[in-house]
């Protein structure tokens, strides 16, 4: 999935966030369990691209003399 249409979907989940019938404090906690959510799937993407940048380094073959 493109950044872009992750970004998209947020919006709207957001949106129909602010939609449902419930109270402030349910609004604000599903809002920052959601925020949450976002932080951790960015470092597990962010350490993913990390291990995948160093994998074509690791893999090469290693010739000894």
């Amino acid at each position: 999935m493109s950044k872009t249409s992750c970004k998209e979907m947020n919006r709207i989940v957001y949106r129909r966030l602010a939609e449902i019938q419930m109270s402030a404090f349910d609004r604000q906690s599903a809002a920052h369990a959601m925020r949450d959510a976002e932080m951790i799937a960015d470092a597990v993407i962010w350490v993913k691209e990390g291990i995948a940048s160093f994998g074509a380094m690791l893999l090469k073959p290693v010739y000894r003399h």
